[in-house]
C-alpha cells in the first residue's frame, strides 16, 4: 500500500503532534506500507534530512519525506492551506492509494483532488464546536473519505453520535516503544543519572507546560507539600509557568528531551501525574495524552484525573489511582496516602505494565493498515 501522510506542521518541533505523526507513519512502514511523508519547511528554519529527521525523534522506520517550501507571505492559517494545496500536486501524493492527515485543510484539498482520503484525529469536535456536526456528517458522507481513526473512544463516541455510520470510524490509541523501556533502574539510580541531587518522594509530568494542560495543579501541589520533588519535563510557552516553576525549590525543570532519553526521566520518579484539573480536557487540548502511553510502560505508578478519556484505558486501584476532584487538599491528602503505602503503588505499576502490554506503535500501525485494506476493498466494491 502507497500512502502519502500530509503533516501542516513544522519540524523539528517540541509538539506532541509532530511525534506522533512520525510514530505513526514509521510505524507503518515498519508493517511493510510504502510511507512518504510530506511536510513544510518553516520560513528560515532548518531543511532536514529524511535520516536527521528520524535520528532528532529516535525513530525507526523505511518511510521517504518531501519536505516542501512555503511562502513567506500571510499567517499560519494561509501557510496551511497553501501547503495543503501545493502537495497535491506532487507525484508521489498523486500516485498514493491513501492521502492519510490529521489536519483538516489537508484532507479537503486532497478530497477536492480526487483522491482516497483518511482522517486520523484525537479531537472529539462534534462535542467541542457547536454545530460542526453537520459538517463531519458531510465530510464522512464523501464517498472518497474512507473512514476516521481517532485516538480514543472519547473522541469516536462524538463522531458516533454525530450521527456518522460507524463502519467509518476506528479507534487506534497511539503507544510506546518497548525497547525504550527494557531497563529496571530504580528511582534513585534514575535521579542520579538525569542530575537530580534531592533524594525524595518524586513525583514527574511530562509534556507541554502550559496551563490549559493542568500544570499549575501541579506547582500548587509542589508549593503545599515542600518535602516532595516535583519534576517536569518539557516545552512551553507560558511564561508565568514557568517563572512560578523557577520560584519552587522542590521543583525541577528539564527543557524537551529526546524520546530515547524520556524512560530514564520517567524512572526517576515514584509517581507520574496527568494533572487532575478540568482545565485540560476543557480546553479540548488534552483527549487521552500521549505520554500516558509511555507511563504505563514505565514501571511507576499513574495519578491521572477520572475523566471520560481516561476512564478507557485507567481503573481506579488497578492500574492507576484516579482522583475524581482537582481540590488540592484533598490531593495533597491522597498524596500522602499513597506514598505511605508502597504495596498499593507496587500493585498499580504491575497493572499499568500490563495494560501497556498491547499498546506498542507497531500494533497501532498494523491496525491501521489493516482498515485502511478494508476500506479500500469496500471502496473498489462500491466503485
Amino acid at each position: 500500500m502507497r500512502i502519502a501522510y500530509v503533516y501542516d506542521g513544522y519540524y523539528p518541533s517540541t509538539g506532541a503532534d509532530a511525534l506522533q505523526v512520525l510514530n505513526t507513519v514509521a510505524a507503518m512502514s515498519r508493517q511493510g506500507a510504502h510511507v512518504t511523508l510530506v511536510y513544510p519547511h518553516e520560513p528560515g528554519g532548518s531543511v532536514l534530512s529524511r535520516d536527521a529527521l528520524l535520528d532528532h525523534y529516535d525513530v525507526e522506520g523505511e518511510i521517504e519525506t518531501v519536505q516542501l517550501k512555503t511562502s513567506n507571505v500571510g499567517g499560519r492559517h494561509l501557510k496551511k492551506l497553501t501547503h495543503s494545496i501545493a502537495a497535491m500536486k506532487l507525484p508521489v501524493v498523486a500516485q498514493a492509494d491513501v492521502v492519510y492527515s490529521r489536519n483538516l485543510p489537508v484532507i479537503l484539498a486532497a478530497l477536492r483532488a480526487g483522491h482516497r482520503v483518511v482522517y486520523d484525529t484525537y479531537r472529539p469536535w462534534p462535542q467541542q464546536i457547536r454545530y460542526s456536526g453537520r459538517f463531519f456528517r458531510a465530510l464522512f458522507g464523501h464517498r472518497r473519505l474512507l473512514g476516521g481513526f481517532f485516538h480514543s473512544h472519547h473522541a469516536r463516541n462524538a463522531y458516533l453520535n454525530a450521527g456518522i455510520e460507524s463502519r467509518k470510524l476506528c479507534v487506534a490509541h497511539n503507544g510506546f516503544h518497548p525497547a525504550a523501556f527494557e531497563s529496571d533502574q530504580t528511582a534513585n539510580e534514575a535521579r542520579q543519572a538525569i542530575g537530580l541531587q534531592r533524594d525524595a518522594f518524586t513525583i514527574g509530568y511530562t509534556g507541554r507546560l502550559d496551563k490549559e494542560k493542568g500544570i499549575m495543579t501541579l506547582l500548587e501541589l509542589a508549593q503545599a507539600m515542600p518535602d516532595i520533588n516535583v519534576l517536569l519535563v518539557g516545552g512551553g510557552q507560558d511564561i508565568d509557568v514557568i517563572e512560578h516553576a523557577n520560584r519552587l525549590d522542590n521543583v525541577f525543570h528539564y527543557d524537551w528531551q529526546k524520546p530515547a532519553v524520556v524512560p530514564t526521566f520517567l524512572r526517576a520518579c515514584d509517581v507520574l501525574m496527568i494533572p487532575p484539573s478540568a482545565v485540560a480536557l476543557t480546553a479540548g487540548n488534552t483527549v487521552l495524552p500521549m505520554k500516558l502511553f509511555d507511563y504505563l510502560a514505565s514501571g511507576r505508578a499513574i495519578v491521572a484525573p477520572h475523566s471520560p478519556d481516561t476512564a478507557e484505558l485507567l481503573v481506579h486501584e488497578e492500574n492507576a489511582w484516579l482522583v475524581q476532584t482537582d481540590t488540592l487538599d484533598d490531593l495533597v491528602t491522597q498524596i500522602e496516602g499513597l506514598r505511605s503505602d508502597r504495596a498499593l503503588l507496587r500493585r498499580m505499576t504491575e497493572g499499568a505494565l500490563a495494560t501497556s502490554k498491547t499498546l506498542t506503535w507497531d500494533a497501532r500501525g498494523r491496525k491501521l493498515l489493516e482498515h485502511m485494506d478494508a476500506w479500500l476493498q469496500r471502496a473498489h466494491a462500491d466503485g
